[in-house]
Order: C-alpha cells, then sequence, then structure tokens
C-alpha cells in the first residue's frame, strides 16, 4: 500500500514538472524605440511609441500574444493602444519587428517632471488562452521645466506682437 502511494505521489510529482513549461512561458523581450522621450511643457506633445517583442530561443513554444496593459503616467497624459491592430504570434527566437505599440499625447497642462509608463504584454500557447504574461518594461518621458532666458524671450516676443498689433490698428 505504501509502496503505490509513493509511486502515485512519484508520478504526480513528475507529471506537474513536465506542465510547469507549458503553464509558464519565458519572458518576452520588449525593446521600445526610442526608450524615451521628451514632452514640451505648455504645449500638446503626441509620442509615438514603437517597440520590437522578441520570443526568446529558450522557450520551445510558439507564444500567442493577444492582450497588454498600458499604465500612463501621469494620469492627466491619454493614450492609445494600438497593439490590437497588429497581434502576434511569434515563434522561439522570432521576433516581431518594428510595430507601433501606442501612443501618449501630453497636454498643455502637464507639470514639469520625469514620468514613467508601465508596458505589459499578455498571451498565452494558444491564441486565446492567458496563461502567462511578460516582464513589464518602462518607457520614460521628461517634461523639462523652461529655463527662465526662454520664458524671458518669448514672454519679449508675445510683447513686441500685441505693440505691433495696437500701433497697426490705430
Amino acid at each position: 500500500m505504501i509502496r503505490k502511494f509513493s509511486m502515485a505521489l512519484l508520478l504526480s510529482g513528475a507529471l506537474l514538472l513536465l506542465a510547469v513549461p507549458v503553464l509558464r512561458a519565458d519572458s518576452l523581450d520588449v525593446t521600445f524605440s526610442p526608450a524615451s522621450a521628451t514632452a514640451v511643457a505648455g504645449a500638446t506633445t503626441v509620442i509615438d511609441v514603437y517597440g520590437t517583442i522578441t520570443n526568446p530561443i529558450t522557450n520551445t513554444q510558439t507564444l500567442y500574444l493577444n492582450g497588454d496593459i498600458l499604465n500612463v503616467a501621469p494620469m492627466a497624459a491619454t493614450s492609445t493602444d494600438f497593439f490590437y491592430l497588429t497581434p502576434v504570434s511569434l515563434d522561439p527566437g522570432q521576433s516581431s519587428g518594428l510595430i507601433e505599440l501606442f501612443q501618449i499625447v501630453f497636454g498643455p497642462s502637464i507639470a514639469p517632471g520625469d514620468y514613467v509608463s508601465n508596458y505589459t504584454l499578455e498571451g498565452g500557447t494558444d491564441d486565446t488562452t492567458y496563461n502567462f504574461v511578460s516582464n513589464t518594461a518602462s518607457f520614460d518621458v521628461t517634461v523639462p521645466t523652461p529655463e527662465p532666458g526662454t520664458l524671458l524671450l518669448l514672454g519679449s516676443g508675445l510683447a513686441f506682437l500685441v505693440g505691433r498689433r495696437r500701433r497697426a490698428s490705430a
């Protein structure tokens, strides 16, 4: 009786070890192009983010990428997700090539600072399941503080235009 129980336990353990690679795929590599961007304070800035997705050669299965999550910071920014327009399946060692993943729009009210957005791909070993999540890749956006000299130059130019317009209308 103990021998049968031990054999059943050993067989169950072996099956569990064989099932683990199917249930959890190796991480995907996501490379952004550009990896970071700069937005202009006080103006609307549109940033198109392209990327290359690679299924590592160490993974022995074709992976179907059928979802993604984009967390954009700051919340005042808006984003458009383009991944669903070009879902991909990747064989081991295969790369997607450069595809547009998402677009971020920073409005003129965005405060200067450094912002990090996180991007995660979802998928599985067929085109309907979500049995793994890739590593999360980060995309950085910097909104620089305008320099005092730039503000002075901008203010002087606006004052000149207003003065010229008043002189022309008089």
